[in-house]
């Protein structure tokens, strides 16, 4: 399984000689102003869904980073819980955001729940360079504000998750096809077309335009501002 951990470009040198490490002493990129809740600061997080949204947090006018982590290789001695899902599956049932943070290892069994209904786990330690398989610079842009920018709770999980995968595919290219709207629509047929203002039929056939279209404009944003390395092909 491939989970991914987004930053800074700044980083990519000290990562593939010496593996993604905690934060340590380092603030957290989630303090936004006195009381939010912090991350832990001896884990690194992992997600499946949300490494571009966590780089866009990371970063202020600089490039992103994101990097595929082979799960496989992580030893499962190491892998906590988001505390995250904690905090909100137990619904305070176990004090303040900040008491779980102090105290995850009492819910260590649970990082595969974790995996399952967030999309996310701690890992309580340096994730070592040979874990990670590939990686992707993103020059930065709006682009990734407007189209990453998913909200971190087990309910955007639920709904997203799909949707986000998805995305990811398109900027390692492993697919070509990006995804547009996250819920299933149905064209409508021309007679329904037919009996709508000219405005909301336009929009309605621009929402629909032609795939292929689509896709070729889509790869010309990918070439423009984004890097894939595969690390194994590179020797690191």
């Amino acid at each position: 399984m491939k989970l991914y951990h987004g930053t800074s470009v700044k980083h990519l040198d000290s990562i593939l000689s010496e593996g993604i490490k905690p934060r340590g002493d380092e603030p957290s990129t989630w303090a936004w102003s006195e009381g939010t809740p912090t991350s832990n600061a001896k884990c690194v997080y992992l997600a499946e869904t949300l490494p571009v949204y966590y780089a866009i947090n990371a970063v202020e006018k600089e490039d992103m980073l994101v990097l595929e982590v082979d799960m496989d290789m992580l030893p499962t001695s190491m892998l906590y819980p988001d505390e995250d899902f904690v905090w909100e599956s137990a619904k305070g049932k176990f004090g303040s955001h900040a008491e779980i943070v102090e105290k995850l290892g009492d819910f260590k069994h649970h990082y595969g729940d974790s995996l399952d209904y967030l999309g996310s786990v701690a890992y309580m330690g340096t994730v070592a360079p040979e874990c990670i398989t590939r990686y992707a610079t993103l020059k930065y842009d709006g682009f990734w504000l407007m189209s990453f920018d998913q909200s971190s709770s087990m309910m955007a999980y639920k709904i997203l998750s799909d949707h986000y995968k998805q995305k990811l595919e398109w900027i390692f290219g492993d697919s070509i096809e990006y995804p547009v709207n996250y819920m299933k629509h149905t064209k409508p047929d021309e007679e329904q077309l037919s009996k709508m203002p000219p405005e909301a039929r336009l929009s309605i056939e621009r929402m629909f335009m032609d795939q292929d279209e689509h896709n070729e404009s889509m790869r010309m944003t990918r070439d423009k501002l984004v890097t894939v390395v595969d690390c194994s092909k590179v020797g690191v």
